[in-house]
């Protein structure tokens, strides 16, 4: 008699098993006391992340909903200083953290804490980082060369205050002196 496994038991054990390590690498980058836990609900993630892939497609149907910027593969400093600009300009805001993949995580967290660190948060990832704000129909999906490409790519989309924050912190990068771009 042939052993069938359960596919449900080993997404199961997968889900949990990228949990723990989560959880670890968000220990190391805000330590024990300030990081939070991923939700221990495989479905509940999966439908998060199935949320936040539906609103930026739609998102993406209307070019006003949608702030977009790149960088070289090398301007990693420059997309830190964005995102910690469009940071002060959104405030903390309530935010799930989304760690896409097979057995896809959901964090809840501030944007303030994430945005912080985006490169650390992006490599929990494969280089990609993906918000969901929990109040708003709003986001922002961040990737890297790491996951994939030959450049830093940004979208940041949906509703204020995102929208504004992420068009002013582009507009003034764009127009800052070199020295000032964070390169």
């Amino acid at each position: 008699m042939s052993h069938n496994p359960d596919p449900l038991r080993a997404s199961d054990r997968r889900f949990h098993h990228r949990r723990a390590e989560l959880v670890e690498a968000l220990r190391a980058l805000l330590g024990a006391r300030a990081a939070p836990a991923p939700l221990d609900d495989a479905a509940r993630a999966a439908a998060l992340a199935a949320e936040v892939t539906r609103e930026h497609r739609a998102a993406r149907q209307n070019s006003w909903a949608v702030v977009r910027h790149e960088w070289a593969a090398d301007a990693r400093a420059a997309v830190a200083a964005l995102l910690q600009d469009v940071s002060e300009r959104v405030g903390a805001r309530p935010v799930w953290l989304v760690v896409p993949g097979r057995e896809p995580q959901a964090v809840p967290a501030s944007s303030d804490a994430v945005l912080d660190n985006p490169l650390g948060f992006a490599a929990l990832a494969g280089g990609e980082l993906v918000l969901l704000d929990r109040e708003l129909p709003a986001g922002l999906w961040l990737a890297g060369p790491a996951a994939g490409g030959d450049a830093w790519r940004l979208e940041v989309w949906g509703s204020e205050p995102w929208l504004s924050a992420a068009t002013r912190a582009v507009r003034e990068q764009r127009s800052a002196p070199p020295d000032d771009r964070g390169a």
